[in-house]
């Protein structure tokens, strides 16, 4: 029989096949490899690096990343964030090494697969982030997407919506008014974004550069946000929380940016948050009052939002993961809410295994689907 090493990692005792190793972001002697392999794989994105998921540590306490190496050359980097018998390789997804040289891939996913097989109890979840810079190398995709296939790891299908725009397509300006940037929408979503101006509607945004700015912002938001997420029955985070995670964002190498719309008479009434690491944003928060939804705040502030990543250099931001066999009510008209801001759909790369093998299809869709009901009312929250 095998004999199986084992590693500690986010407060799990985990197998290793025969003639693997690994190394734990968490464990001194073993970051500064991690911390290279992390800078090499163009699977990484903001949601991999150490300030991140230290503040993730912060909240989920069980968090940590793990690259399994074979005769010296790292394989796989697997992000830990332990859910019941699920190691959540979560919404960051698996990191590979840079190229896209399928032998070396190969290995990679293969890795993957064994230590999923070494930890029969365990089971893996995940998709690879569209916020990541492989997904501009189509070739890699794809053939990393085949891989996965190939080896049982293919999850339920996900679905993101992405808009992009080419390095020499105009830029608008940081302070352009953003209703001169309309022309990509359905009619629909214009003239509500139009109509919110007539309301009365003022929109400015933050770029907090430290804690003491992101503690003023976010007094503001949290409120704002208590409010909302009070509507649909699920508990709000606090201040402490949004700005330990604006820190996070900043010292990840990214960057925080809160669009908040007020009324004529300077009440708070919507607002949107976004994340930026590099050429690539995410709409990660938005909450509304009942007036701000009905004055057509949410779509301003997510325009609002787009307009100014755009000006900070953004080529790609994102709005939002979906499956399209979703069946609640709720996600499907977030859906199509999003879908008027146009952009492309495109299919994630995702992985799934419970107890060393492929789950059930409706077993995968059913999981995926819960995890997806975070998101409500245009607000995703990781943790």
């Amino acid at each position: 029989m095998t004999e199986l090493r084992t590693v500690a990692v986010a407060g799990l005792t985990l197998a290793l096949p025969e003639g693997h190793v690994a190394r734990v972001l968490g464990r001194p002697d073993d970051t500064a490899a991690v911390e290279s392999f992390l800078a090499a794989s163009p699977d990484a994105t903001l949601h991999h690096q150490p300030a991140w998921l230290e503040f993730d540590r912060s909240i989920n306490r069980r968090v940590d990343l793990l690259v399994v190496e074979r005769d010296g050359a790292p394989l796989v980097g697997i992000p830990i964030r332990p859910e019941g018998r699920t190691l959540m390789v979560g919404y960051s997804g698996a990191l590979f090494p840079p190229g896209d040289r399928e032998a070396s891939l190969k290995r990679g996913v293969r890795a993957l697969v064994a230590v999923a097989q070494a930890n029969p109890r365990l089971g893996l979840q995940g998709a690879q982030s569209l916020q990541a810079p492989a997904y501009d190398d189509v070739s890699r995709t794809a053939r990393l997407a085949w891989l996965i296939e190939q080896e049982g790891l293919a999850g339920p299908s996900q679905w993101s919506r992405l808009l992009t725009w080419s390095p020499d397509r105009p830029v608008p300006g940081i302070d352009d008014d953003p209703l001169d940037h309309l022309g990509e929408y359905d009619a629909k979503l214009r003239s509500q974004i139009r109509q919110a101006a007539r309301h009365g509607l003022t929109v400015d945004h933050v770029l907090p550069t430290d804690a003491s700015q992101a503690s003023v912002v976010y007094a503001d938001f949290t409120d704002l946000h208590r409010e909302s997420w009070g509507r649909t029955g699920l508990r709000p985070h606090r201040d402490a929380y949004w700005v330990g995670l604006s820190q996070a964002v900043l010292r990840s190498g990214g960057q925080d940016l809160v669009v908040l719309a007020r009324s004529p008479e300077g009440e708070l009434v919507a607002a949107a948050t976004c994340h930026l690491w590099g050429r690539r944003a995410i709409y990660w928060a938005g909450a509304s009052l009942p007036s701000g939804l009905a004055a057509g705040g949410n779509p301003l502030c997510l325009h609002v939002a787009i307009t100014r990543c755009r000006a900070l250099g953004v080529t790609t931001f994102e709005l939002g993961r979906f499956s399209a066999t979703e069946t609640g009510e709720k996600e499907q008209s977030i859906t199509r809410y999003k879908a008027q801001f146009g952009g492309q759909v495109t299919r994630l790369t995702t992985l799934a295994t419970r107890g060393g093998r492929v789950e059930s299809a409706a077993h995968q869709a059913y999981r995926v689907g819960r995890k997806l009901r975070v998101w409500r009312g245009g607000e995703h929250f990781y943790g």
